[in-house]
Order: structure tokens, then C-alpha cells, then sequence
């Protein structure tokens, strides 16, 4: 899994109640989502993870941003990133391959792994000049039950 969809665990639901950013690359306040725009670094302001079992929210929790971290978007397609582990109570270095996929998404996958094979998708809930927000889903099936994770990346510039 790549660090962007790590640390926002970063994009297609049109319900934002569960704490992400509202719009998208079309609305009337954001950017085209055009590589262009997107390069330069960004400060990850937090990570807003949403769990559910059959539909029931069993988890929620809110990670701020820390102190230096960054995530730094190329013009060459990638993203150097600088992120807190909270679990391992230290930084580490990433690097993502990434590619726009249409007007309100992108897609992540590590360094050396097929595309085709295994990458995430974002899609791109707030784009403004200093604002992006990503959103990632993913939904597994435990036996009977069906379990989600949402995950809103807010970043600033």
C-alpha cells in the first residue's frame, strides 16, 4: 500500500458527514486537477479515519498532523514524503508513484509495483490553492460481515 493511502489510509462518496472536505477539482472554488497544479510541497494537517462493521460505525479517530512531515508532489509523477509513524513512534521516507486518472482522482502505487496490479486510487474531495483533500475507501468481506474504512487526508500548502 502506498504511503499517501498509509497516512490517509489519500480519495468516491459523495457523503462528507464523516469529517472530509467538501467539493472537488470542478467546483467553483477549487483547481483543475492537472499535475501542474498539484506539484510543490504540502503539510499533512490530519488524517481522519472512519471504520464501520455491516454498516455501524465501531471506529473513528482523528490523527493530527506532526511536526515536519511533508508530502512533496513532482512534476515527474511522484511524491516524496516525509510522515510520522505513529505506530512505530518515529519519522520515515517514503516515495509514491502517482497519475491522474480523470477530474477528481488519482491513483498511488509504490515504487516498482505493477499499476495495473497495485495501486490505490483517491479521489480528490477539496482542491483549492493551498487545500487538498484526498478520500480512500476500502471494503473487505470477514465472513457474513462487511467491513469499510474511509480515510480523509487533509493537506495545506
Amino acid at each position: 500500500m502506498s504511503f499517501i493511502i498509509a497516512a490517509s489510509a489519500v480519495i468516491s462518496c459523495s457523503k462528507n458527514d464523516a469529517g472530509g472536505g467538501g467539493g472537488n477539482g470542478n467546483d467553483s472554488t477549487g483547481l483543475p486537477l492537472t499535475t501542474a497544479n498539484l506539484v510543490g510541497k504540502w503539510t499533512p494537517v490530519n488524517t481522519i479515519t472512519v471504520g464501520t462493521t455491516n454498516g455501524v460505525v465501531d471506529e473513528k479517530d482523528t490523527v493530527p498532523g506532526h511536526a515536519n512531515e511533508y508530502v512533496d508532489i513532482r512534476s515527474d509523477n511522484k511524491i516524496y514524503a516525509y510522515l510520522w509513524d505513529n505506530s512505530h513512534n518515529e519519522f520515515y521516507y517514503d516515495t509514491t508513484n502517482f497519475k491522474i486518472i480523470n477530474a477528481n482522482a488519482m491513483a498511488t502505487w509504490d515504487i516498482g509495483d505493477d499499476p495495473a496490479e497495485y495501486s490505490d486510487t483517491s479521489m480528490v474531495k477539496t482542491f483549492t490553492k493551498n487545500n487538498l483533500t484526498l478520500y480512500f475507501k476500502e471494503v473487505h468481506r470477514v465472513d457474513a460481515n462487511t467491513i469499510t474504512y474511509e480515510t480523509w487526508t487533509n493537506l495545506k500548502r
